[in-house]
């Protein structure tokens, strides 16, 4: 133990520690900044959420599955967002179940569902 104590010492005043610990120290956090990778809502799964809280994106796919309109054979869409739903092929090879985005913004604001 006083061999382990000592090599600590001695690593603690060492001057890569130093700048290690002035790094470390620098870092901030922003919890503003904070995206959510993911939630569990209504027995799905909602993960990759890009620009969008686990709320907003459960209240969007709810919002989008309930007065949506088909476009094309396995998506539904609104005026604001559309959702693609995958073929057994493409979720047997690992896709998401339910991939929606935004129609404005698509690669900042979307999000993927899955079974729970």
């Amino acid at each position: 133990m006083e061999q382990i104590t000592a090599a600590a010492k001695t690593y603690a005043e060492s001057a890569e520690f130093q700048e290690t610990a002035k790094v470390i120290t620098s870092l901030v956090l922003h919890p503003e900044k904070v995206t959510q990778v993911g939630c569990i809502g209504g027995g799905n799964r909602y993960e990759k959420l890009n620009g969008i809280s686990c709320d907003e994106a459960k209240a969007t796919f709810d919002r989008v599955y309930k007065t949506g309109a088909p476009a094309g054979a396995r998506s539904i869409e609104t005026s604001d967002f559309i959702c693609f739903y995958a073929s057994a092929g493409e979720k047997q090879s690992g896709q998401a179940d339910v991939i929606c985005r935004s129609k404005a913004t698509p690669d900042s604001l979307s999000f993927e569902m899955w079974p729970n």
